[in-house]
């Protein structure tokens, strides 16, 4: 049969049997597909709650003073003790409870602090601090910087004590640094109080922010970059996956921090910004550094040097014995 004759035929077989003529330069049509969903293998959520805790952990160790939870855990047992201050501050404080909790915490708005080219107009100096209280218009304001202030005092243990104290009791560990124990510290305070957060962060404060940028010097970043990174850092904490998270870390850390060392700290901090906000100027937290710079750097050299000893296997007794009696017994 001619070449075209069976041609003929198979186009006419095919029309019989229903199945339609393509001609060689047509395309195949394509083979129907299940639609599927994917499904992520991991939660985005808790993924990025990862991903933040593992910068912050990482963050220079400037970064952070006591965390959020706990600062406003501080502020709030000031204000339900306000008999201890003047009849003047306490309406105040009564007044403008949320302006003086956001204060508390909004000391740390400003990032990058160790590029401040003088301690003197570092944000967490006690000069800059007055001059908060002294620009402050309107009792909102003056609330937030007393805030600010008692954020300050509140420093002064975390930086010039907790801290450097567990730096060197945790030298073997590389993580367990400045921001690591602040962050466990926060984790430790009563879960109930984390709610503060929510609280304090569902009303904005644009005049006290404001305040903060007429009189703090920027540093490597503008104001408005440096109020993004912080209301994201503070977003990312109010979640339950990063408390979760923390919490977890806590409970598998192998250098413990008791309740009763956790509750030492509080009260410390508390009777310190008590004493602030009767005395002012005079309170005895003047004279020490909210930055604790040197105390810091002393716990970094020591905690190197003890790394060195231990590498070299010169570690003896009597010191490992020094840093057993630092530690916090466990409960």
């Amino acid at each position: 049969m001619a070449p075209a004759a069976r041609r003929a035929g198979s186009r006419a077989r095919r029309a019989r049997a229903g199945t339609p003529h393509r001609c060689a330069t047509q395309p195949p049509a394509p083979r129907a597909r299940l639609e599927t969903v994917r499904r992520p293998l991991y939660d985005p959520l808790v993924l990025l709650v990862g991903l933040v805790a593992a910068l912050v952990l990482a963050w220079p160790h400037d970064a952070l003073a006591w965390g959020p939870v706990t600062h406003l855990v501080h502020g709030s047992q000031v204000l339900d003790s306000l008999s201890t201050l003047g009849p003047a501050l306490q309406e105040i404080l009564r007044s403008h409870r949320l302006a003086y909790l956001y204060g508390c915490v909004a000391a740390d708005i400003v990032q990058a602090k160790k590029y401040t080219r003088s301690l003197y107009t570092h944000c967490h100096c006690w000069p800059v601090g007055w001059q908060i209280a002294e620009a402050a218009r309107g009792e909102r304001e003056q609330a937030f910087a007393y805030g600010y202030l008692s954020h300050l005092a509140g420093d002064v243990f975390s930086h010039n004590h907790f801290v450097p104290v567990q730096m060197v009791v945790s030298y073997p560990s590389r993580t367990a640094r400045h921001v690591y124990w602040e962050a466990r510290f926060d984790a430790a305070q009563a879960r109930d109080r984390w709610h503060l957060m929510r609280t304090v962060f569902e009303h904005r404060y644009p005049d006290c922010d404001r305040l903060v940028e007429r009189v703090v010097e920027r540093t490597l970043f503008s104001f408005k970059t440096n109020k993004r990174i912080f209301s994201s850092v503070m977003a990312v904490q109010r979640l339950g996956q990063w408390q979760r998270l923390m919490r977890g870390l806590s409970a598998r850390s192998r250098y413990p921090l008791p309740r009763g060392e956790v509750e030492r700290f509080n009260t410390l901090c508390i009777g310190a910004i008590q004493d602030l906000l009767g005395r002012g100027r005079k309170s005895a937290c003047q004279h020490a550094d909210p930055t604790g710079r040197e105390a810091l750097a002393r716990a970094d050299v020591l905690r190197r040097k003890l790394r060195a000893l231990k590498r070299r296997g010169q570690m003896t007794e009597a010191i490992a014995a020094e840093l057993r009696a630092l530690a916090p017994a466990a409960a």
